[in-house]
Protein backbone atom coordinates (compact mmCIF):
# COMPACT_ATOMS: atom_id res chain seq x y z
CA UNK A 1 0.00 0.00 0.00
CA UNK A 2 1.84 3.17 -0.85
CA UNK A 3 1.50 6.67 0.31
CA UNK A 4 -1.21 7.96 -1.89
CA UNK A 5 -3.47 4.54 -0.90
CA UNK A 6 -2.75 5.50 2.60
CA UNK A 7 -3.38 9.29 2.49
CA UNK A 8 -7.08 8.63 0.85
CA UNK A 9 -8.24 5.92 3.32
CA UNK A 10 -7.18 7.92 6.09
CA UNK A 11 -8.91 11.56 4.64
CA UNK A 12 -11.97 8.88 4.00
CA UNK A 13 -12.25 7.85 7.54
CA UNK A 14 -11.40 10.70 9.24
CA UNK A 15 -14.48 12.53 7.21
CA UNK A 16 -16.40 9.79 8.12
CA UNK A 17 -15.50 9.83 12.07
CA UNK A 18 -16.17 13.56 11.93
CA UNK A 19 -19.56 13.71 10.20
CA UNK A 20 -20.80 10.58 12.77
CA UNK A 21 -19.85 12.76 15.76
CA UNK A 22 -21.39 16.39 14.38
CA UNK A 23 -24.53 15.41 13.39
CA UNK A 24 -27.61 14.28 15.43
CA UNK A 25 -28.30 10.41 14.95
CA UNK A 26 -32.14 10.93 14.00
CA UNK A 27 -30.69 12.43 10.01
CA UNK A 28 -29.96 8.90 9.83
CA UNK A 29 -32.04 6.86 11.08
CA UNK A 30 -33.43 5.87 7.48
CA UNK A 31 -33.25 6.89 3.99
CA UNK A 32 -35.36 9.76 2.71
CA UNK A 33 -38.33 8.39 0.17
CA UNK A 34 -38.58 9.32 -3.20
CA UNK A 35 -35.44 11.91 -2.79
CA UNK A 36 -33.09 12.16 -5.75
CA UNK A 37 -29.44 12.68 -4.90
CA UNK A 38 -26.75 14.77 -7.35
CA UNK A 39 -23.30 13.17 -6.31
CA UNK A 40 -19.87 14.19 -7.22
CA UNK A 41 -17.20 11.39 -6.58
CA UNK A 42 -13.39 10.65 -7.11
CA UNK A 43 -11.19 7.46 -5.79
CA UNK A 44 -8.83 4.97 -6.65
CA UNK A 45 -8.53 2.09 -7.96
CA UNK A 46 -6.30 -0.82 -7.70
CA UNK A 47 -6.29 -3.02 -10.67
CA UNK A 48 -5.03 -6.09 -12.46
CA UNK A 49 -5.70 -8.12 -15.16
CA UNK A 50 -6.77 -12.05 -14.76
CA UNK A 51 -7.68 -15.10 -16.59
CA UNK A 52 -5.63 -18.41 -17.62
CA UNK A 53 -2.51 -17.98 -17.96
CA UNK A 54 -2.21 -14.19 -17.08
CA UNK A 55 -0.36 -13.41 -14.28
CA UNK A 56 0.08 -9.91 -13.23
CA UNK A 57 0.81 -7.26 -10.50
CA UNK A 58 -2.03 -4.29 -9.64
CA UNK A 59 -1.72 -1.05 -11.31
CA UNK A 60 -3.35 2.17 -9.17
CA UNK A 61 -5.48 4.87 -11.25
CA UNK A 62 -7.65 7.12 -10.52
CA UNK A 63 -11.65 7.65 -11.19
CA UNK A 64 -14.07 10.57 -11.06
CA UNK A 65 -17.34 11.58 -12.14
CA UNK A 66 -21.01 12.53 -11.30
CA UNK A 67 -23.73 10.18 -10.23
CA UNK A 68 -27.34 10.20 -9.60
CA UNK A 69 -28.67 8.06 -6.30
CA UNK A 70 -33.00 7.80 -5.40
CA UNK A 71 -34.56 6.54 -2.78
CA UNK A 72 -37.11 4.38 -4.04
CA UNK A 73 -38.07 4.34 0.31
CA UNK A 74 -36.61 3.81 3.24
CA UNK A 75 -34.07 0.85 2.91
CA UNK A 76 -33.57 0.80 -0.87
CA UNK A 77 -31.88 2.77 -3.82
CA UNK A 78 -31.08 2.57 -6.81
CA UNK A 79 -27.80 4.70 -8.78
CA UNK A 80 -26.20 5.34 -12.21
CA UNK A 81 -22.82 6.60 -12.52
CA UNK A 82 -20.89 8.19 -15.02
CA UNK A 83 -17.33 8.05 -14.39
CA UNK A 84 -13.83 8.39 -16.35
CA UNK A 85 -11.62 5.32 -14.77
CA UNK A 86 -7.76 4.60 -15.06
CA UNK A 87 -7.30 0.71 -15.34
CA UNK A 88 -4.76 -1.80 -16.62
CA UNK A 89 -1.88 -4.09 -14.98
CA UNK A 90 1.81 -4.32 -14.39
CA UNK A 91 4.19 -7.04 -15.51
CA UNK A 92 1.52 -8.92 -17.01
CA UNK A 93 2.85 -12.57 -17.96
CA UNK A 94 0.19 -13.98 -20.23
CA UNK A 95 -0.36 -17.59 -22.39
CA UNK A 96 -1.99 -17.56 -25.60
CA UNK A 97 -3.29 -19.79 -27.90
CA UNK A 98 -0.25 -20.69 -30.33
CA UNK A 99 -2.37 -20.25 -33.60
CA UNK A 100 -3.35 -16.74 -33.10
CA UNK A 101 -0.40 -15.60 -30.72
CA UNK A 102 2.11 -13.06 -32.20
CA UNK A 103 5.69 -12.26 -30.73
CA UNK A 104 4.67 -8.46 -31.26
CA UNK A 105 2.04 -8.98 -28.34
CA UNK A 106 3.66 -11.77 -25.79
CA UNK A 107 3.21 -9.49 -22.80
CA UNK A 108 6.43 -10.64 -21.37
CA UNK A 109 6.17 -7.98 -17.87
CA UNK A 110 4.68 -5.00 -19.94
CA UNK A 111 2.51 -2.34 -18.32
CA UNK A 112 -0.56 -1.35 -20.03
CA UNK A 113 -3.00 1.60 -18.53
CA UNK A 114 -6.38 1.39 -19.87
CA UNK A 115 -8.92 4.61 -19.27
CA UNK A 116 -12.58 3.86 -19.55
CA UNK A 117 -16.22 5.90 -19.21
CA UNK A 118 -17.62 3.42 -17.06
CA UNK A 119 -20.79 3.60 -16.24
CA UNK A 120 -22.48 1.33 -13.04
CA UNK A 121 -26.41 0.79 -12.29
CA UNK A 122 -26.10 -0.37 -8.73
CA UNK A 123 -29.20 -1.07 -6.05
CA UNK A 124 -28.25 -0.21 -2.36
CA UNK A 125 -29.71 -1.73 0.84
CA UNK A 126 -29.63 0.21 3.78
CA UNK A 127 -29.39 -1.21 7.05
CA UNK A 128 -31.10 -0.11 9.54
CA UNK A 129 -28.72 1.57 12.10
CA UNK A 130 -28.99 4.69 13.76
CA UNK A 131 -25.64 6.37 14.20
CA UNK A 132 -24.89 5.99 10.28
CA UNK A 133 -26.40 4.45 6.92
CA UNK A 134 -24.53 1.59 6.15
CA UNK A 135 -25.25 0.67 2.27
CA UNK A 136 -24.44 -2.62 0.71
CA UNK A 137 -24.51 -2.39 -2.99
CA UNK A 138 -23.90 -4.79 -6.35
CA UNK A 139 -25.15 -4.02 -9.98
CA UNK A 140 -23.84 -4.43 -13.43
CA UNK A 141 -21.66 -2.07 -14.97
CA UNK A 142 -20.51 -1.02 -18.74
CA UNK A 143 -17.24 0.38 -19.73
CA UNK A 144 -16.30 1.91 -23.00
CA UNK A 145 -12.09 2.14 -23.89
CA UNK A 146 -10.79 5.86 -24.28
CA UNK A 147 -7.47 4.57 -24.75
CA UNK A 148 -4.86 2.58 -24.11
CA UNK A 149 -0.88 2.62 -23.21
CA UNK A 150 1.54 -0.34 -23.18
CA UNK A 151 4.93 0.22 -21.46
CA UNK A 152 3.92 4.15 -21.47
CA UNK A 153 3.78 4.51 -25.04
CA UNK A 154 0.75 6.64 -26.58
CA UNK A 155 -2.01 4.79 -27.73
CA UNK A 156 -2.12 5.82 -31.33
CA UNK A 157 1.11 5.62 -32.45
CA UNK A 158 2.50 2.31 -34.36
CA UNK A 159 4.41 0.48 -31.44
CA UNK A 160 6.61 -1.73 -33.54
CA UNK A 161 3.21 -3.61 -35.19
CA UNK A 162 -0.58 -3.86 -35.76
CA UNK A 163 -2.62 -3.48 -35.01
CA UNK A 164 -2.38 -1.08 -32.04
CA UNK A 165 -3.24 -1.16 -29.03
CA UNK A 166 -6.58 0.15 -28.99
CA UNK A 167 -7.55 -2.44 -31.59
CA UNK A 168 -5.96 -4.80 -29.41
CA UNK A 169 -8.35 -5.06 -26.52
CA UNK A 170 -11.87 -4.78 -26.80
CA UNK A 171 -14.21 -1.35 -27.28
CA UNK A 172 -16.41 -2.08 -24.36
CA UNK A 173 -16.15 -3.89 -21.41
CA UNK A 174 -19.05 -5.35 -18.87
CA UNK A 175 -18.73 -6.19 -15.24
CA UNK A 176 -20.24 -6.86 -11.62
CA UNK A 177 -19.56 -4.94 -9.10
CA UNK A 178 -20.29 -5.96 -5.20
CA UNK A 179 -19.51 -3.49 -2.29
CA UNK A 180 -20.52 -1.30 0.11
CA UNK A 181 -20.36 2.37 1.23
CA UNK A 182 -20.77 4.26 4.72
CA UNK A 183 -22.08 7.61 4.28
CA UNK A 184 -22.74 10.62 7.28
CA UNK A 185 -24.49 14.07 6.97
CA UNK A 186 -22.96 17.59 6.10
CA UNK A 187 -23.57 19.28 9.32
CA UNK A 188 -25.72 22.37 8.61
CA UNK A 189 -26.99 20.97 5.59
CA UNK A 190 -30.36 19.46 5.23
CA UNK A 191 -29.97 16.25 3.60
CA UNK A 192 -26.95 16.44 2.02
CA UNK A 193 -24.05 13.74 2.74
CA UNK A 194 -20.68 12.64 2.79
CA UNK A 195 -20.03 8.94 1.54
CA UNK A 196 -17.12 6.30 1.71
CA UNK A 197 -17.31 3.35 -0.95
CA UNK A 198 -15.60 0.64 -1.42
CA UNK A 199 -16.00 -2.34 -4.22
CA UNK A 200 -14.68 -5.29 -6.30
CA UNK A 201 -15.18 -4.79 -9.76
CA UNK A 202 -15.41 -8.31 -11.99
CA UNK A 203 -15.14 -8.11 -15.73
CA UNK A 204 -16.73 -10.73 -17.67
CA UNK A 205 -15.81 -10.63 -21.13
CA UNK A 206 -11.96 -11.18 -22.17
CA UNK A 207 -10.69 -7.78 -23.25
CA UNK A 208 -8.04 -9.56 -25.53
CA UNK A 209 -9.45 -9.15 -29.20
CA UNK A 210 -6.52 -10.23 -31.67
CA UNK A 211 -3.73 -12.63 -29.62
CA UNK A 212 -5.41 -15.33 -27.95
CA UNK A 213 -4.95 -13.77 -24.60
CA UNK A 214 -7.37 -14.87 -21.87
CA UNK A 215 -7.40 -10.95 -20.22
CA UNK A 216 -10.25 -10.19 -17.54
CA UNK A 217 -10.50 -6.61 -15.67
CA UNK A 218 -10.49 -6.94 -12.40
CA UNK A 219 -9.86 -4.13 -9.49
CA UNK A 220 -10.96 -2.94 -5.69
CA UNK A 221 -12.14 0.49 -5.88
CA UNK A 222 -12.60 3.06 -3.26
CA UNK A 223 -14.29 6.37 -3.41
CA UNK A 224 -15.62 10.07 -1.90
CA UNK A 225 -18.79 10.87 -2.69
CA UNK A 226 -20.54 14.42 -2.38
CA UNK A 227 -24.20 13.77 -2.35
CA UNK A 228 -26.68 17.17 -2.58
CA UNK A 229 -30.37 16.57 -2.37
CA UNK A 230 -32.13 17.90 -5.90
Amino acid sequence: MNRLTRRFIATALLLTGLGALLAPGSVLAQNQPDQLYLGIQGGLAQSQFSGDGTDASSRQGFSGGVNLMYNLNEAFSVELKALYTERGADGVRASADPGTSSPAFNLEGDDFALDYYHFPLLAKITAPIEAVKVRLLAGPAVSFLNGATKNGDETRRNIQSEPPVTERFSFFDVSGIVGGEIAVPVPGSLNAEVAIEGGYQFGLPNIDNTQGFELNNRSFDGALTFRIPL
